[in-house]
């Protein structure tokens, strides 16, 4: 039977993600992945109180209305195989920080510098997404010079997978 990795794609209006969106070049600013129950699993800069709850910065799971941003959404048939590990990979970095070194990246690539974005210590949004997909064979993996994975990436990756997506209406 196949299954359905579901992927958020958003614009948020943040500093961090103003610098994301303008440095990754492909207008989005966070990637994320809906589990079965409808909550978003992803890395983010800045922690946050939704309903009385607090949800700290890192990679953690929060809840379906726990962000207003523009969103998209994107889809992508998986085997059961893939889904399975994909969702194993997912799961194993809950609680790990946000990699801010991807950000400084983007801006300073000129630089050239020397960064791991599969250093499983610490997470980009985009890029634990594209490691979770490498991890599940949901992508090949990516060529080893491949230093970054902005969110802009990480679509086109979902979009040569022939994911399906639209915009949605956030209220």
């Amino acid at each position: 039977m196949d299954r359905k990795l579901v992927f958020g794609l958003r614009r948020a209006k943040g500093f961090s993600s103003r610098l994301i969106e303008w440095f990754g070049a492909g207008g989005f600013s966070q990637a994320e992945v809906m589990d079965q129950q409808g909550w978003w699993w992803s890395a983010r800069s800045e922690a946050c109180w939704v309903d009385k709850f607090y949800y700290p910065k890192g990679f953690w799971s929060r809840p379906p209305n726990y962000c207003k941003d523009e969103l998209w959404i994107f889809t992508v048939e998986v085997s059961e195989e893939e889904y399975t590990k994909f969702w194993a990979f997912v799961k194993l970095q809950e609680g790990k920080p946000y990699d801010w070194l991807a950000i400084l990246h983007f801006g300073l690539r000129w630089l050239r510098l020397k960064r791991n974005w599969r250093d499983p210590s610490s997470w980009f949004c985009s890029e634990v997404m594209t490691a979770a997909c490498e991890s599940a064979g949901v992508f090949e993996k990516l060529f080893k010079r491949f230093v970054s994975v902005t969110p802009g990436d990480f679509a086109l990756l979902l979009v040569g997978r022939k994911a399906k997506y639209y915009k949605v209406n956030v209220a």
